[in-house]
């Protein structure tokens, strides 16, 4: 399925980029989407503003195509996305997760923007990874938080975990300027459902730490994680701020200061607790010898609590790579503080 709808994707750039003096949005997107998915093989049909019914999604709007089998039933279900606003799939993310978890019905997310725009929030939603719910409402908690304001319908519960694989990557030309559109699968993943919070975690952590008198920066923050032979990039605290450092294959060294405020550092506290580092043993190794794989390093000392592990392509959670979300939530906390994307 995964081959063919992609080269019903480059069909699909192909007609765009032939449409000059056309409007481009979404719905234009959709339209000629459908036009090609009619034409593949692997499903019967494909219909778009397809209509869906979920419990723990009371009054969920449709999703914008559907892929039938000859029964009329769905085999997969797309949603997609035009221009700048890439965190606005995090939404997407989370409404085609649950069909996977809750109807066995895999997803297929598709956003196109300008190349520049690839570096905006949300484009780690194209990553191929394993996701968890919590990871995903705090690097998007403001927007739910705006979300469950601005959109009358929302989830009650989503999955704890889901996984998104196969990623597609096609580069385009669009009135002369490069574009690119990227699509994702969320694969079916059974997990049980957790009860979403709408609550920035920032807000939320700010009135958890608010009657605390001591300061809530650290005595000691230390976090460095890459290749083997060459570490990618090192966090410290000196005293006064946040260093970011990374270096490149040739030794090259670029630096970057930071100073977060009391309301990050209390929100990466809460989320520090949330993820349980200070569970974490040492070392974390694989079963199976490896070379030139990913190795990590965390010491941090905060608010009385001290976590102190490392691991070489083995994280916390489980051996090899199936603990890697949990270590990814945990960078994640960290790219919230010092403003970076550290992978």
């Amino acid at each position: 399925m995964i081959e063919t709808f992609e080269r019903a994707l480059e069909a699909t750039t192909r007609s765009l980029q032939g449409d000059v003096g056309s409007v481009f949005n979404e719905r234009r997107l959709e339209r000629t989407l459908v036009e090609h998915l009619k034409a593949g093989d692997g499903w019967s049909a494909a219909h778009a503003q397809h209509s869906i019914r979920l419990e723990d999604f009371p009054g969920v709007g449709p999703v914008d195509i559907a892929l039938e089998d000859d029964r009329g039933a769905p085999i997969a279900l797309v949603e997609l996305k035009w221009g700048p606003n890439l965190h606005a799939c995090a939404w997407d993310m989370a409404k085609l997760a649950l069909c996977a978890s809750s109807d066995g019905i895999p997803g297929l997310l598709v956003a196109a923007a300008r190349e520049e725009e690839w570096v905006n929030p949300g484009h780690e939603l194209f990553d191929a990874r394993s996701w968890r719910l919590d990871t995903l409402l705090t690097r998007f908690g403001s927007w739910f938080a705006y979300w469950a304001n601005d959109v009358q319908c929302r989830p009650k519960r989503l999955p704890a975990t889901w996984r998104t694989r196969d990623r597609m990557t096609i580069p385009f030309d669009l009135e002369g300027e490069p574009w690119e559109l990227r699509a994702i699968l969320i694969d079916t993943h059974p997990a049980p459902l957790l009860k979403v919070s709408y609550e920035p975690v920032a807000l939320g952590a700010e009135r958890h730490f608010r009657d605390l008198g001591s300061p809530l920066q650290p005595v000691q923050l230390d976090v460095s994680g890459g290749p083997r032979l060459d570490p990618a990039y090192r966090i410290q605290w000196n005293g006064e701020g946040l260093v970011l450092t990374r270096r490149n294959w040739h030794g090259d060294t670029t630096g970057v200061e930071s100073q977060p405020s009391d309301s990050q550092w209390a929100a990466f506290v809460k989320r520090l607790d949330e993820i349980d580092v200070w569970s974490w043993q040492s070392p974390y190794e694989p079963e199976e010898d490896v070379r030139d794989g990913y190795e990590w390093s965390a010491a941090i000392e905060i608010r009385g609590r001290r976590l102190e592990s490392r691991g070489y392509m083995a994280y916390p959670g489980g051996g090899g790579s199936s603990g890697r979300e949990t270590w990814d939530a945990f960078l994640l906390a960290l790219e919230s503080l010092v403003g970076e994307r550290l992978n």
